[in-house]
């Protein structure tokens, strides 16, 4: 076309390679940049199967499980500590729950650290890498910044933690401080909020370790004005870039700062037709700098994974059969290895809140290798009944059952365990407020670390329908030893022991397993199909059963052969009964 629109013809074109160019065509289309999304693809090979979970209710929790939040982090006293919390509600004049665990989890202790005026709207705890405790609660035009530094015993308040006026859903995360400038902290504490109707406001403390000195980041704009998923987020621990998930437009952007947010970076992760389902999107960082996404369709839960500081994504379809799935979440171990979690049902016949005769679980599913090409997942009830009725996750009208919120979440512990905190309120019908906090963790490898947990080996033979089995290969890589070795043979019956013997009442093929425990309670499944056949019978066994009948059929066959040719030869003379 020339510069006053009307077209200039230099020659014709041959239809033929007027069709040519048309089909070449999208081989010469570059993607625009800052969207380059690969295709959604299926988990290839799925393993369904229950895994053992530690499962506790924490004590004096009902009516507190509304949006749990678990963190493992470090104890002022050394070691790991996990803590959990949650929120009470705005208006009522108690600040937040928090629980605390100094022994991985098997015991808790709540901690009450005083009264809050004005409520607790939305809760979030963030642990420093000295064991300083930031407790975050929401209400109606600010949020506090509460510190401990001695384990969550005193506390020291900021009642006006924002800059802004907050609106909805404040996150806080730590993050090694990016730049030196004087009077800078080693560590960032980092928190997001919605300032509406402005958008995403993120601030930042470098200077004091009490959260009390606060400046706004990006340029004091807000982060994005659009907050269609409230904006979870997280912060590589290694570089201190930080990642913002956000629902954008139909798809999912994400924007990301590597100068300690002064400035942000927009790249689009998904462009879909399809509704993302989630409130919150879910982010986590692994070592290598790997990001992971989480989030639903309702049907399928997704994970997006990228390995390029979130410039282009893969993404998998995780779930692999019919159901509905709302609030997953997603943490990382070792890179590569993810663990992500979600309400789920098998009723299908509407969204979450239509459903109110459906019978939920909490459920996880666990890969070890997201970053491969063909990653594929265990997908593993955590608890598999947890709540009756709808899950209603916006909005509070007509008989919406918002008892357990918009999000649960998990974490993973110094052993490699993941561990998960959600709520339980089984039948209690909406708006009863009775839901309890519950805690998991994993027992069950795969394990989310390598190197750790015990390994099952065992060898096997077999002799007719005996088996014998010996496990003397199983190891243990804490380096502590196996403390238990538990065999199931697959017809109902179970034994223990390193060496072990059984033999079965008819021949078929048989599914059995050896499980390992170690010192530290973490244990390894391995099962094999073996089959066995009833042929060595003692007493000659099943070769009697058939050589017998054959004899006794060769041998009739020869008496009849030698009488008839005895009668032939008049040997055998007929003897007949007088009077016949």
């Amino acid at each position: 076309m020339t510069s006053n629109g009307s077209f200039h013809r230099s020659g014709s074109i041959p239809l033929s390679a007027f069709v040519l160019l048309l089909l070449a065509a999208p081989l010469f289309i570059q993607p625009l940049a800052g969207a380059q999304e690969a295709g959604v693809r299926d988990a290839p090979s799925n393993e369904h199967r229950a895994i053992d979970f530690f499962v506790m209710e924490l004590p004096d929790s009902e009516g507190d499980g509304f949006e749990p939040h678990i963190v493992a982090g470090p104890g002022v006293s050394g070691g790991e500590w996990l803590y959990i919390d949650s929120p009470t509600g705005i208006g009522g004049g108690q600040s937040g729950n928090l629980w605390i665990s100094k022994d991985h989890g098997d015991t808790w202790e709540a901690h009450d650290y005083g009264r809050n005026a004005l409520g607790s709207g939305d809760s979030y705890t963030a642990i420093a890498s000295d064991g300083t405790i930031y407790y975050t609660d929401l209400y109606l035009w600010s949020s506090t910044i509460d510190t401990s530094k001695d384990g969550g015993d005193t506390w020291i308040r900021n009642p006006l933690a924002t800059v802004t006026r907050v609106g909805d859903r404040q996150w806080l995360a730590m993050g090694p401080t990016v730049g030196t400038f004087p009077g800078a902290q080693s560590e960032t504490l980092y928190m997001i909020y919605n300032d509406i109707p402005q958008g995403l406001v993120i601030q930042r403390s470098q200077w004091s370790s009490r959260g009390l000195m606060w400046t706004m980041g990006n340029h004091r704009t807000p982060v994005t004005s659009s907050v269609g998923s409230r904006d979870h987020f997280a912060v590589d621990q290694n570089d201190g870039t930080i990642y913002l998930p956000n629902k954008d437009g139909g798809g999912i952007a994400i924007y990301v700062s590597t100068d300690g947010a002064d400035s942000f970076s927009r790249y689009q992760v998904l462009t879909t037709d399809e509704d993302v389902q989630n409130i919150f999107i879910a982010a986590d960082v692994d070592d290598e700098g790997n990001v992971y996404l989480a989030w639903s369709t309702q049907e399928h839960v997704f994970l997006g994974v990228s390995t390029d500081k979130a410039r282009t994504w893969s993404i998998t379809r995780v779930t692999d059969t019919d159901g509905t799935r709302v609030m997953p979440w997603v943490t990382v171990g070792d890179p590569g290895r993810v663990a992500l979690t979600w309400y789920d049902t098998p009723e299908t016949n509407g969204t979450s809140d239509e459903i109110t005769d459906a019978d939920w679980g909490a459920y996880a599913a666990i890969t070890t290798d997201a970053l491969s090409e063909n990653v594929s997942f265990l997908i593993t009830p955590i608890l598999d009944y947890v709540h009756t009725g709808g899950i209603r996750t916006t909005g509070t009208g007509g008989n919406a059952d918002r008892d357990l919120g918009d999000f649960f979440t998990c974490d993973v512990d110094e052993m490699g365990r993941l561990i998960v905190t959600f709520g339980n309120d089984g039948d209690d019908g909406p708006g009863a407020r009775k839901s309890k906090v519950m805690f998991a963790k994993q027992l069950e490898s795969p394990f989310m670390k390598e190197g750790v947990g015990p390994v099952a080996f065992f060898e096997n033979e077999t002799h007719g329908l005996t088996v014998r089995v010996d496990a003397s290969g199983s190891y243990d890589m804490n380096g502590k030893g196996i403390s238990a070795y538990l065999w199931d043979w697959g017809d109902g019956t179970n034994s223990t022991g390193i060496r072990s013997e059984h033999t079965f009442e008819r021949g078929g093929a048989y599914d059995i397993s050896l499980k390992v425990i170690n010192m530290d309670d973490m244990r390894s499944t391995l099962t094999r199909n073996i089959t066995v056949t009833a042929h060595e019978k003692a007493g000659g066994g099943a070769v009697l059963y058939i050589i017998v009948p054959l004899g006794m059929i060769m041998l009739g066959a020869a008496l009849y052969i030698w009488y008839r040719k005895r009668k032939a030869s008049g040997g055998i003379e007929e003897v007949r009964v007088k009077g016949t």
